[in-house]
This record gives structure tokens, C-alpha cells and sequence, in this order.
């Protein structure tokens, strides 16, 4: 292949790129940068003025893509309370122009998830919790049932086992949040956060009630 029909794949390559960025408004600074490396393809000469001014506008083309997917997420992040979440892009747009190329760029990206994505791990366990919704019902249908009294120590057996076997699974969670973060404990208020409630379908005075016997049935009063 000469290197005028080399130049040619490559003008085409790059209008190919900035059309598909082009397309999506969720990336105008990555639309911006696709189409200044289109521009300089179409402007080069050669292969070597391609080359010329290549290395800059890739890596202008990965801040302006690391910054477009950050303020999305942001922005989502936002509106549903993902507080935790939203750290990673916070740190992403702190920090994505101290990268002075690529390898550097990937390497500030990967540790900004690996770091964020481990603080999300550590907060999602907490959602854990309301696993124990069932038992907790089925414990108090047991407890407060309207049953001969002969039958009463069989219905407490069914309780006793069900909290032991919620004890045990929660001690799993404790223990892997430990693994991610040192002394991790659960927090009944992080429970209580907007990103977390809403995934608790029930009326809040049921919420409080659950949550407060989880805490002295499973939790230990932990």
C-alpha cells in the first residue's frame, strides 16, 4: 500500500470516528477533539504531517473521552444520590489533565477505579441488610401468632433457627467488609441514605422497624 492510500484510509478512518461521536451529545468534548483529528487528517500532506501532530491530538482525543464519560456518570450520579458513586469521577475530572500521555492517562484511570470501585463494594454491603426482610417477618408471624400453647415452642424453634442462620450470613458480610476496609461496621444511618432506602420498597415506620430489629435480632445489637 503507498503511503497516499495509506493517508487516504486514515482520512477516512477519522470522519468515520468524528461522525460517530458526533452523534452522541453525551460526548461534545470528545465530538470536538474526533473532529480536529479529522480536520489535521484531511490537512495532512503525507504520512509524516499526519504523524506530526498525531501523538497530541490522540492524547487531547483521551482527556476529552475520560471527561465526557465522567460528567455523565456525574450527572447521573447526581440525580439519584449515588454519593458514593460519584466520587470516581469527581476524582476523574480532578485530575485527568495532569496525565501527559497515554499510558499515563490509563494508569491514572485504572487506579481512580480500582480505588472508587472498592469504596463502592464496601457501601453496597450495606444494602445487604435488607436480605434478612423475610425472616424478619416470618420471625415476628412466629412470635406473635395465635396458636394453642402446645405449639408455641415449635413455632420459637423455627425463630431461634432462622436468626442463628441470619447470624451466620451476616457475619459473612462483616467479614468481607473487613477484607475492603479495616474495621468496617454497619452503619444504620448510611442504611438510611437516599441510595440505599430506595431500594426498600416499604412504609417508613415498616423500614425503622425492621432495620431497629435487625440490629438487636441479627446484629447482636451491633
Amino acid at each position: 500500500m503507498s503511503d497516499s492510500d495509506r493517508l487516504a484510509d486514515y482520512r477516512d478512518y477519522y470522519r468515520s470516528r468524528a461522525r460517530r461521536s458526533a452523534a452522541n451529545t453525551l460526548y461534545p468534548e470528545t465530538a470536538a477533539a474526533q473532529q480536529s483529528m479529522a480536520d489535521a487528517a484531511d490537512a495532512a500532506s503525507s504520512i509524516e504531517d499526519l504523524q506530526a501532530t498525531s501523538v497530541e491530538l490522540s492524547l487531547a482525543m483521551g482527556h476529552a473521552l475520560a471527561r465526557d464519560q465522567a460528567n455523565a456518570r456525574a450527572a447521573v450520579y447526581a440525580e439519584t444520590a449515588e454519593t458514593v458513586r460519584a466520587q470516581g469521577p469527581a476524582e476523574v475530572l480532578a485530575g485527568v489533565e495532569s496525565a501527559a500521555d497515554a499510558p499515563a492517562l490509563a494508569s491514572l484511570l485504572a487506579a481512580i477505579e480500582q480505588r472508587t470501585g472498592i469504596a463502592v463494594t464496601v457501601d453496597e454491603l450495606t444494602r445487604l441488610w435488607a436480605m434478612s426482610l423475610t425472616t424478619l417477618e416470618n420471625v415476628e408471624m412466629w412470635r406473635t401468632a395465635q396458636v394453642p400453647d402446645r405449639w408455641r415452642a415449635e413455632l420459637e424453634t423455627y425463630a431461634a433457627e432462622a436468626i442463628a442462620a441470619e447470624r451466620d450470613a451476616w457475619a459473612q458480610v462483616e467479614t468481607e467488609g473487613r477484607r475492603h476496609q479495616a474495621g468496617w461496621s454497619f452503619d444504620p444511618q448510611v442504611a438510611r441514605a437516599e441510595r440505599h432506602r430506595r431500594l426498600v420498597p416499604v412504609a417508613d415506620a415498616v423500614f425503622e422497624r425492621r432495620l431497629a430489629e435487625h440490629g438487636s435480632l441479627v446484629r447482636g445489637g451491633r
